[in-house]
């Protein structure tokens, strides 16, 4: 069972930071839970799904034709021309939004390598901030919720259910698309983008002491 297994690895990790505190402190000479994760079967590694490239103009058909909350619509498109983690679009917020620069600065304690991560941003998105804005502006987030931000996931989530693309599309996948279409394009000069560039632009970290050092 997954879950079970990811609930055994959470309690196994933070069981062992008790006992690398209590060695600190001189309790106790051992760590019980060493290599006891070993013990659990592997983690299966698994793709999130998506659509390919070539199905991406059908997709935004399929988005720009919802009758749905025009916040998930929004955020759909927000998702697609930006092609941040989900969460990362989910608790946005009005005051990480840089107009006049036209940056979106997500702080570090959002992101995933816990480091500020700046996103462009095209005067699509702006256009789409601002008729956004319109809409929520009342509130610190961009999209607000009355369930302590389960239903923020949900909104999305069964918006693309209801449009057919269970099992076909995740809303991490836009990233899948994002990378895939730049590390395969080629200009008609015969020019490719910079792989360093997709990678900072996806939020990933350089591997090694440069990853360090390089910011």
């Amino acid at each position: 069972n997954r879950g079970a297994g990811d609930m055994a690895r959470r309690a196994i990790g933070q069981i062992g930071q008790v006992f690398t505190y209590a060695m600190r402190l001189g309790i106790v000479t051992y760590n019980p839970t060493y290599k006891l994760s070993q013990a659990l079967t592997p983690r299966q590694q698994k793709n999130f799904a998506r659509i390919t490239i070539n199905q991406l103009p059908q997709l935004l058909s399929d988005i720009d034709s919802y009758k749905g909350d025009p916040l998930t619509k929004l955020g759909f498109y927000l998702l697609a021309y930006t092609f941040v983690r989900t969460n990362e679009l989910r608790f946005m917020q009005w005051n990480e939004v840089d107009w006049q620069g036209k940056l979106w600065r997500i702080p570090a304690e959002r992101m995933k390598k816990r480091r500020t991560h700046l996103v462009p941003l095209s005067d699509q998105v702006i256009a789409m901030l601002t008729e956004l804005k319109a809409i929520t502006g009342y509130d610190e987030m961009l999209f607000p919720s009355r369930s302590n931000g389960k239903d923020r996931h949900a909104r999305f989530r069964q918006a693309l259910k209801r449009k057919g693309y269970d099992g076909k599309q995740t809303l991490h996948g836009y990233r899948h698309i994002a990378s895939t279409k730049f590390n395969n394009f080629t200009d008609d000069d015969g020019k490719k983008f910079d792989e360093r560039v997709i990678e900072f632009a996806l939020s990933h970290k350089v591997a090694g002491v440069k990853g360090v050092y390089n910011k």
